[in-house]
This record gives structure tokens, sequence and C-alpha cells, in this order.
């Protein structure tokens, strides 16, 4: 009993022995395996920093190439549309009966049309045609005297003469010429409701004045047209200043129309001077062309009459003022503007251009020849 009891103490302190044994292997095992420390990162801290330089190691590596193809897809055959070839059908032959043999169809043959030959004429010589020379009705005549009636009178008979058409435009035409506005703008409104078309300058230049549309304003291209027309147009606008109908309005339309004429309208504006009515408006036209003989026959009008230029020079304002264009014996205009030609000066000019009319036209020639344009305010 004793000697078992001391094998088994021997068997287990054997055992722990053994044990003790293993367990100082493993960690003497662990302890080399784990990383020793570098002294010299430790001294790192307290010395200077000096970096080894490490040659870069080199790899080799072999680049692997893939080859790779891919698969083709089969092409996709694009359908071909083919006609449908139908089956021939043969005829079927009907037992007991015989096919029937169309005769051939021949062509029908299209008549042909052959121009007829027409025998050449020979153009003949017409005679030109003569203007006729009969007489207007009595009922015609009767409504052109009309047109010179009182204002009712007058547009019954355009209506009429209007009814009764173009036959009635020879006997209406003189009316053109008569000196009084108010008949020649009847004759012309009639005319111009029949659709007349004048057949010479002359014709065409009564017929605008008769009109009255010439102003530049309104009617630039009629302006132009009595331009146009030069001496053709003279006697009709000299036929305008002698009227003295206070219904024709101011003269200067005409005065303009005079003036772009310029030397072919002197002579017939020199005749002018002889008649009251006509003579301040023919010498204003005068001065404006500033024509020689045109010029010296309005100074031998003013030596006639004795005035006295410096006169208007000294007192235009107050005679401006006063001035009163219904009085067809006063040449105050044309005096004034011979004054400013004589004695004008700057302000002068500017007064006579804020005046208007006549007035503005004297200032603006002075003003061209002593070097001045004119110019308003706020434009």
């Amino acid at each position: 009993m004793i000697t078992m009891k001391n094998d088994k103490i021997f068997t287990n302190r054997f055992i722990l022995i053994l044990f003790l044994v293993i367990f100082l292997m493993f960690a003497a095992g662990v302890v080399s395996a784990l990383p020793q420390p570098d002294t010299a990162s430790q001294s790192a801290f307290n010395s200077p920093v000096v970096r080894k330089t490490y040659s870069p190691e080199s790899y080799n590596y072999a680049q692997k190439n893939f080859s790779y193809t891919p698969n083709t897809f089969p092409t996709i055959k694009t359908p071909v549309i083919q006609p449908i070839k139908s089956p021939t059908i043969r005829p079927t032959s009907i037992p007991g009966e015989q096919p029937t043999k169309t005769p051939p169809i021949r062509p029908i043959k299209t008549p042909v049309i052959q121009p007829i030959k027409t025998p050449i004429l020979l153009p003949t010589k017409t005679p030109p045609v003569q203007p006729t020379n009969s007489p207007p009705s009595a009922e015609v005549q009767q409504l052109v005297q009309n047109l010179k009636g009182e204002y009712q009178t007058s547009m019954a008979a355009r209506e009429k003469l209007v009814q009764i058409g173009p036959s009635t435009i020879d006997a209406i035409l003189p009316l053109l010429r008569q000196q009084d506005y108010y008949v020649r703008f009847a004759a012309a409104d009639t005319l111009r409701r029949l659709n007349y078309i004048p057949a010479s300058p002359e014709e065409l230049a009564y017929y605008i004045i008769g009109l009255r549309e010439y102003d530049t304003g309104l009617y630039i291209e009629n302006f132009n047209k009595l331009v146009a027309a030069n001496s053709a147009a003279v006697d009709p606008l000299i036929l305008v200043l002698k009227d003295s109908n206070w219904m024709k309005g101011s003269d200067i339309d005409t005065i303009e129309v005079l003036v772009a004429i310029g030397k072919p309208a002197v002579p017939k504006l020199i005749q002018a001077l002889n008649d009251p009515v006509s003579r301040e408006s023919a010498g204003i036209a005068l001065v404006l062309i500033d024509d020689a003989k045109g010029r010296q026959a309005v100074i031998n009008l003013m030596n006639q009459q004795g005035v006295s230029l410096s006169y208007y020079a000294k007192n235009y304002k107050q005679i401006i003022k006063n001035y009163d264009p219904y009085d067809t014996t006063s040449l105050d205009l044309l005096w004034l503007g011979l004054a400013l030609d004589e004695y004008g000066t700057k302000e002068m000019a500017e007064y006579y251009v804020n005046s208007g009319s006549t007035l503005y036209e004297f200032g603006e020639k002075w003003a061209k020849a002593h070097g001045y344009r004119i110019t308003f305010k706020g434009l």
C-alpha cells in the first residue's frame, strides 16, 4: 500500500515536470518569434537623421499577352424583294368547243391637222384720226356755263357732266384758262372725275394749277411737274397772280414755282408788274430770282412810286406788324425784300425768317448770300 502510494506520487511529479518543460519550451519559442527592437530607430530622436539610400530592387515582370478573338456574328442578309411570278394560266379547253380567234387590233391612225394657209394681207395705211370739231350739244354748253355759277348750281352741273361722260371734256377745257380761281377749280375737279389725261405740258400745267395742288408740303410731285414744264407753265402761273379772288389763298406757292423755273419766267413777270393785282407777287418773284433785268424792272417801279428803302430798313418791325395780306394794292412785302438786300443785318434777317411766309424766303436768301445757315432751336 505504501509502495503504490509512492509510485503514484512519483508519477504525478513526473507528469508535472514534463508539463513544465513543455511550457518552458513553448514560451522560449514565442519570445524568439517576437520582432527585436531597432536600436537605430530608438536613437533617431536624439541624433541627426541620416537616411540610407537604398538601390531600388528591379523586378522583372513578363507581361502576359491575352489573345482574344471575338466571335463574329453572322452577317444578316438583306432580304431582296423579288417580284412574284404569277403562274402562267393556260387556257383550258372546253370539250366540244373550239377557242375563238380574236382578230388583231390595228392601230387607229390619228388624223393630222394641217394648218390653213391664210393669205398674207399687206398693211394698209390708216389715216390719222383727226379731232372732231363738232360743237357740244346745247345741254352740255349750258352745264359748262353752270360751272361758273353759285356752289349748288356748280355742283349739280359737275354731277350731270360726269354722267354724260368723257365727251364733255373738250367743252370743259377752256374754263381752265379763266382768271377766277373758283371757275378753274370747278372745271379741273370735273375733269379729274372724268379721268382726264392732259395731252401736253401746257395742258398739264393748267390742269394742276386749276386743282391748286402744287404746294411743296403736300404735292411735291405736282410742284416738280410744273418746274419740269418750264416756260409752258409760266402763263398758267401768271394767271394765278392776276386772280383777285381771295379764295385762291396766298401766292407764295405760285411764287416758289416761278422762282424754281428761274430766268424763263422773267419776261412774263416783268409784264405782270403792270397789273395792280399781280404787281407785288411778280416783283417778289423777280427779286428772289435775282435776274439783272428783273431786278432793274423792280427798281424802276420803286423809283416811279418814290419809295425809300432806308425807311423800310429802319421801320421793318412796325411795317411787318401792320401788314394786311388782303390789301392787294400794298407793295410793302416787295419793298421789305429790297430793303433787306440793301441794308440787311443778321438781326433783320432773323426777324424776317421768324415772320414766315414770303419774308422767310427773303431772310433765307440773305442768309445764303452772306454765309449763314438757318437753324431751329430745339432741333
